[in-house]
């Protein structure tokens, strides 16, 4: 959200052909059959063909009996009668109906139904596929520990570059930035310096007012900003040992580094991430929904199995996993994308936790679970807590 200020940008892409567009674009130009759809094609299909043998069975019996064609006009004028007096043209109003009570009920308990024949289908899923965070998760992290040389420095820097409630608003505050701010004591939040994000990765220059230094300032996952950074290999592998250590307790870790930049001349942020300062990295924690491994048994009970797709790392998307009792091999999106379909299609079926998929990596997951299930996909919730939306497939 900009307040104030001036700029001059360069508009590279709008609509459907920025990467938030590509996305939105995988679920809203899909053309997608469910399978009510589907059955109640069949049905009318079925139907059709019985009228028709019916009506030409009842006219070759007419002709048979009767043995005169004199009266042939008027008995295909009774044959025409016929055919629009057997065909259900209230079919798709009684289907509408009876569809349009369901949506109604459902809305009742706080659950909006976007396409109709979706509640059809709901009853139909046989596998489920879930988002993590949010939503076996419950969405509210908290800093449980700084792994820092300088942590004083560490969440001065982390300060001035994440956003407040003031600035975003409570309902689209980013977690992270959440967890920042309640860890972080207010004196050191006071001395929070502007910055301007450059990038979807949280890269921003921040400048201290006092000696008017310029900083590129990186937040990102631990093993990103290490291979970006100057750190001696002993140390990344300590550093590595310890988030994977973690992430085997459900943990989550987010590292910080930085550079000071020139503070004349051409900058370009991509080419000079490069040398960075690691500061250190803090680990947060979002604990799991105390329903979570209820419902999840319950959906098992009810035929239908669980699938997690998680952006998180393998360490935790496995630990997550174990504790609603789904066991077994996890495959991150890297791996998924060095497959060939056949081995795509066993490894998804065969597999219950992802990590480290993108959304078009999730959508081509769901893509291949359709060929053997009828697919239903949970995503988390928004910051605001209302749920979002279940797709049916």
């Amino acid at each position: 959200m900009i307040e104030k200020g001036e700029a001059t940008a360069v508009v590279y892409a709008i609509g459907d052909t920025t990467e938030l567009g590509k996305i939105a674009s995988l679920s809203t130009c899909t053309r997608k059959v469910t399978p009510y759809e589907k059955s109640l094609q069949s049905f009318s299909s079925l139907l059709i063909r019985v009228v028709l043998v019916t009506l030409a069975v009842t006219f070759l019996a007419k002709l048979l009996l009767i043995r005169d064609l004199s009266h042939l006009p008027q008995f295909l004028l009774f044959i025409v009668a016929l055919a629009i007096a057997v065909v259900p043209e209230a079919l798709p109003v009684i289907a509408t109906v009876t569809l349009s009570s369901g949506a109604v009920q459902l809305a009742r308990q706080q659950v909006v139904v976007k396409r109709l024949s979706s509640l059809e289908d709901l009853g139909n899923i046989t596998l489920l596929c879930t988002d993590k965070t949010g939503t076996l998760t419950e969405g509210k992290m908290s800093i449980q520990k700084i792994v820092a040389d300088d942590p004083l420095r560490l969440q001065q820097f982390a300060a001035a570059t994440v956003e407040s409630q003031s600035e975003t608003g409570a309902a689209r505050q980013n977690s992270y930035d959440a967890a920042f701010l309640a860890y972080i004591s207010p004196d050191i939040q006071e001395q929070a310096l502007p910055f301007d994000p450059e990038r979807r990765r949280r890269s921003m220059i921040i400048e201290d007012t006092h000696t008017h230094s310029h900083y590129l300032v990186v937040l990102g996952a631990v093993e990103t900003l290490l291979a970006l950074s100057d750190c001696q290999s002993q140390q990344k592998e300590q550093y590595l040992k310890e988030v994977t250590s973690d992430g085997k307790q459900g943990l989550r870790d987010l590292a910080l580094a930085y550079r000071e930049r020139p503070t004349s001349g051409q900058f370009d942020i991509p080419q000079y991430e490069q040398h960075l300062a690691f500061l250190g990295f803090v680990t947060l924690a979002d604990p799991l929904r105390p329903t979570a491994k209820q419902t999840i048994e319950r959906a098992e009970s009810l035929g239908v199995a669980v699938k997690i797709l998680s952006g998180d790392s393998r360490e935790v998307a496995a630990y997550i996993g174990s504790q609603i009792g789904l066991e077994g091999d996890v495959y991150t999106g890297e791996e998924l994308a060095n497959m060939l379909p056949d081995e795509l299609q066993h490894v998804v079926t065969s597999c219950d936790v992802f990590a480290r998929v993108s959304p078009a990596q999730k959508y081509t997951i769901i893509e291949a679970l359709k060929r053997e299930h009828v697919v239903g996909y949970q995503g988390d919730r928004d910051p605001a807590g209302v749920a979002a939306p279940c797709a049916v497939y």
